[in-house]
């Protein structure tokens, strides 16, 4: 499935992706330069699975990649059965967006399946520099070397009304690999 980076995406159903037969990927992340209204509806299936790496992102894996500073808003989207591991050099998972940028609101989102990646791991995001909002995850977070969050993986920006359900582990202490899976997240900052 490709989706074009520039033209605002609403969701009017359901959209269920097959599950290649190989177990590979069956999404490529993009850099969302506007919005997306997910309205309520589910992405099924979505697997990412150790995607090309990008010369400044690393080998991020998410739905999009990244977001547009001051432009970008992710709402009402919700992404069940997810699959998504990332274990290249520089790999950090968001499943819903990979880096937001300063700006950008992630509001009424939820994530169900299991993410996978090195560093700055999280089921909303992967890194946070701007609003999240009312998310929800259901999901298995696992980071290999260090941040990893039910939310975000690691955020300088506000994070407020979010909800952890899901099982976060960071499976390296030996240089600081920490874990952060508070149940309940009304940060400020």
């Amino acid at each position: 499935v490709t989706v074009q980076k520039n033209y605002s995406l609403y969701l009017t159903g359901d959209i269920s992706l097959s599950i290649p037969s190989d177990n590979g990927s069956n999404w490529t992340p993009f850099e969302l330069e506007t919005h997306i209204y997910g309205n309520g509806y589910k992405i099924k299936n979505l697997r990412i699975v150790d995607p090309e790496c990008v010369d400044w992102m690393g080998c991020a894996a998410g739905f999009c990649y990244s977001t547009k500073a001051n432009v970008s808003k992710i709402t009402d989207l919700h992404l069940t059965n997810v699959y998504i591991r990332s274990t290249g050099e520089g790999a950090s998972v968001g499943a819903i967006c990979v880096a937001v940028a300063q700006g950008t609101v992630i509001k009424g989102c939820s994530v169900d399946g299991e993410i996978i990646g090195l560093y700055q791991v999280g089921a909303i995001a992967g890194t946070n520099a701007g609003d999240i909002i009312g998310c929800v995850n259901y999901a298995t977070v696992t980071a290999s070397e260090n941040a990893a969050g039910g939310i975000v993986g690691q955020s300088w920006g506000k994070v407020i009304g979010c909800i952890n359900y899901g099982t976060v582990k960071c499976t390296n202490t030996e240089y600081g690999g920490y874990s952060f899976s508070l149940n309940k997240i009304a940060s400020t900052g």
